[in-house]
């Protein structure tokens, strides 16, 4: 009786089968690695471009917070220099506040020989603010007679979205209320209040 013989190709073909089975294995791991490095280079595109737009948006938030404070700060340094009598002028002593409130005429008293002049009205100088479309002016001589500037016109701040100028009178006190805010681009508006006491009038 003959010895049964060996099967020889079977070997060949279970080798073959592995072998295509290791290609189809890192064939997968290949585009899955491909879709994960892809995924995370999106996500650091958005993360930088996140990163970019709140970069840009705080910018400009701060400038324009420095803007409406060097505006504020400008207003209440000449407003707070309002000079004026209660008696000569009635309700609102040196002020004139031109409606809607977003224009302001006042006047200051001016040094002669290095003196202040309280009790002379003529040597006064009026000053104003006013807006125009989104900025807000200065002048520094106004001539309140012709309702014009005989000075260069200041642009003291730009994105002015509203100025107000709120008069508060009492027989005892007066102040001024200022409130002005701005926007810029992608960011909320920006309010600013102040209160301003004048520093030379009398309530007599």
């Amino acid at each position: 009786m003959s010895a049964p013989r060996k099967c020889a190709g079977l070997p060949s073909i279970f080798i073959g089968m592995n072998r295509t089975n290791n290609r189809a294995l890192t064939l997968t791991e290949l585009l899955l690695a491909a879709s994960l490095m892809g995924l995370v280079v999106i996500t650091a595109v958005n993360l930088e471009m996140a990163s970019r737009g709140f970069h840009f948006s705080s910018d400009r938030e701060g400038r324009l917070q420095v803007q409406l404070s060097i505006a504020m700060e400008h207003m209440v340094k000449n407003i707070s220099l309002v000079h004026s009598d209660l008696q000569r002028d009635g309700t609102e002593p040196g002020i004139d506040i031109i409606p809607p409130p977003t224009n302001i005429v006042f006047r200051v008293d001016q040094r002669s020989g290095g003196v202040f002049t309280p009790q002379n009205y003529d040597d006064d100088l009026w000053m104003s603010y006013w807006q125009v479309g989104n900025q807000l002016v200065f002048c520094a001589n106004w001539n309140k007679g012709s309702s014009s500037c005989n000075s260069p016109q200041e642009v003291i701040c730009n994105n002015v979205t509203t100025v107000q100028f709120i008069p508060h009178f009492s027989p005892t006190e007066f102040y001024l209320e200022i409130i002005l805010s701005g926007i810029d681009t992608g960011i909320p508006t920006i309010t600013f209040h102040s209160r301003v006491f004048p520093r030379s009038y009398s309530v007599r």
